[in-house]
């Protein structure tokens, strides 16, 4: 008898395995559907994240470029500023030399 007690409980068991391997498979297909859900978020995440790197760094570029104009502007005006500072200090004293020059000049030949 038991070897008819086991060819009768064999067409069970093999129906449970299968059931269970289907009720398996099943948890494995909708893991792969969350999977590909979550991938597929990711990957719009990271375009979005490009798309702001570039914003960002097209935005630095200009950040740079705008501070190197104003930089180049601040030297400018210095360096105009001292060029106008020796003119106005340079001229009046160019003018007083040339009259020491020619008094002295005329005073020299009155002497000779």
């Amino acid at each position: 008898m038991p070897i008819n007690d086991k060819t009768t409980n064999r067409p069970q068991e093999i129906q449970k395995e299968v059931e269970e391997t289907l009720s398996s498979l099943a948890g494995t297909y909708t893991k792969i559907g969350e999977r590909g859900e979550r991938l597929n978020n990711l990957q719009g995440k990271t375009i979005l994240l490009q798309d702001y790197a570039y914003s960002f760094q097209n935005d630095a570029c200009r950040t740079r470029n705008l501070m190197r104009r104003r930089k180049m502007r601040m030297w400018g005006g210095i360096i105009a500023g001292i060029v106008v500072l020796i003119i106005i200090i340079l001229v009046p004293t160019v003018r007083l030399l040339v009259k020491i020059i020619c008094y002295n000049h005329r005073t020299f030949a009155y002497i000779v």
